[in-house]
């Protein structure tokens, strides 16, 4: 047992196993390498992707069609992989750098608003208030993100799904109880997500008779 013990964890081994990683396997199939060199949110290819767990990847892209509206606070590589997938986004970006990123590749189905926080005194929390139609999908993954998703229930279809992303975080905790008591249930999809080494959650939220179906 203990010549087993010391072969697992000796160093030629642990360098085979981590050449194994990078060229087979889960990892390599995500395209998890890619994302951690580059810091972006891409698959094997170098197309973008959501940076969402990759399980909730796994879930919910199959299920996204042509006919759904997005409004989604936070953009980036979402909001790129989205675009072609949907009928259109409201994107909501407090930062200039990922405004600008995402504003060079989007397509003409994605309205990309840029509000700066310091300017809006807890008024970003409330942008979506100001739409004048409901959504079949709202992404929380910017800033203030328990304020975004109480506001954010006001302007859901009622088969409609919420996302809140990084959900395992403690200051998210709030969301979840927010959210059963107003009558929602909720999945947490655990795991890495592109190029992260912690585990991490994205959670979806809805109720019955939703479009995904669940």
């Amino acid at each position: 047992m203990i010549n087993k013990l010391k072969l697992l964890f000796s160093p030629y081994n642990a360098f085979i196993k981590l050449i194994q990683l990078r060229w087979r396997g889960m990892l390599y199939e995500e395209g998890w390498f890619e994302s951690a060199c580059l810091y972006k949110s891409i698959d094997r290819n170098k197309n973008p992707i959501p940076w969402w767990s990759y399980s909730f990847n796994d879930f919910f892209i199959p299920k996204l069609h042509k006919n759904l509206e997005i409004f989604e606070y936070g953009s980036g590589n979402s909001t790129i992989f989205l675009s072609k997938r949907v009928k259109n986004i409201i994107s909501i970006e407090h930062n200039q750098e990922y405004y600008e990123y995402v504003k060079k590749q989007i397509d003409s189905n994605v309205y990309l608003k840029y509000i700066p926080l310091d300017k809006y005194n807890g008024e970003y929390s409330k942008v979506v208030l100001k739409e004048n139609k409901l959504f079949d999908v709202i992404i929380i993954d910017g800033r203030d993100r328990v304020n975004c998703l109480k506001n954010s229930i006001h302007k859901l279809k009622q088969n409609g799904v919420l996302i809140l992303d990084d959900s395992q975080r403690n200051n998210y905790q709030e969301a979840k109880t927010f959210m059963e008591n107003q009558g929602f249930k909720y999945i947490d999809f655990t795991g890495v997500s592109a190029g992260t080494y912690k585990k991490k959650a994205t959670t979806i939220f809805y109720k019955d008779n939703n479009w995904i179906g669940i």
